[in-house]
């Protein structure tokens, strides 16, 4: 069997239901609201609404598959952490006598 009909056996094999549950999962990780899911998925939010009470959405079930297995949370830093650089900016800017915005 080939990886793309493996893939079709097991879409055909998932419920609507467990697909949500993995998308809603997926999206707690990386805590996202549901509108920022289904523009990642490319489908409506309503779409995805439908999903969740059991409505088969081919394209949900085509592109749902392959989206978690790219969303890896490490790929999506903490928006509330700051970068390596950022933080090292920061702290020159301290260390400054002149702030940054006086600098430019």
């Amino acid at each position: 069997m080939t990886e793309e009909q493996l893939a079709k056996t097991l879409a055909a094999v998932v419920t609507p239901q467990r697909l949500y549950a993995e998308l809603n999962a997926r999206r707690k990780e990386l805590g996202w609201p549901w509108w920022r899911v289904a523009v990642a998925l490319d489908v409506s939010p309503s779409a995805l609404n439908r999903l969740r009470h059991g409505a088969h959405i081919q394209g949900i079930r085509e592109r749902a598959p392959e989206w978690l297995e790219r969303m890896d949370k490490s790929a999506f830093p903490d928006p509330g952490k700051r970068s390596d650089q950022a933080s090292s900016r920061i702290r020159e800017e301290a260390a400054s006598s002149t702030p940054r915005q006086a600098r430019e």
